[in-house]
């Protein structure tokens, strides 16, 4: 057989988001009550757009099961899951705020700016993606940030 001709039939294996850490997202049912479905579908549809817009995140790791208000973005009126975005090698790229009607932010880390992950986001205009420039997240947050704080 040519090798053209097995390359042909060959399929591609394709890896799903891996959600790694002790909340899973059938905890996102059980801990929000009726809309717990909502939840969880929307987590997952806003992990999987990512990982497709960069393959390099396939790692999510949801940090709380029930949905609460941001206090790193106060300007945030919507209830959030928070989930924190990594490499299949552990790298941290940052975390996002994933909304229940599956709108969602995404917080880069120093790594997920200068690695182009923030960029290859933004670059693949998902459904639902809620631009976040700096002036949005909390003041205190800017200030740590620089160094000062509270």
């Amino acid at each position: 057989m040519s090798r053209a001709f097995v390359r042909g039939i060959q399929t591609t294996t394709r890896t799903l988001m891996q959600f790694a850490g002790g909340v899973r997202p059938s905890d996102l049912i059980s801990q929000n009550g009726g809309h717990g479905p909502e939840w969880e579908m929307a987590a997952r549809i806003v992990t999987q757009a990512i990982e497709k817009a960069d393959p390099r995140i396939s790692v999510a790791n949801i940090q709380g099961a029930r949905a609460h208000f941001s206090s790193k973005d106060r300007a945030d009126k919507q209830m959030v899951i928070t989930i924190g975005l990594s490499t299949a090698s552990g790298t941290r790229v940052g975390s996002v705020h994933v909304h229940m009607d599956g709108s969602f932010k995404f917080f880069p880390s120093r790594i997920g700016k200068e690695g182009g992950y923030d960029a290859n986001i933004s670059r693949a205009r998902i459904a639902g993606h809620i631009n976040n420039p700096e002036e949005e997240i909390a003041p205190e947050t800017k200030d740590e940030k620089q160094g000062g704080g509270k």
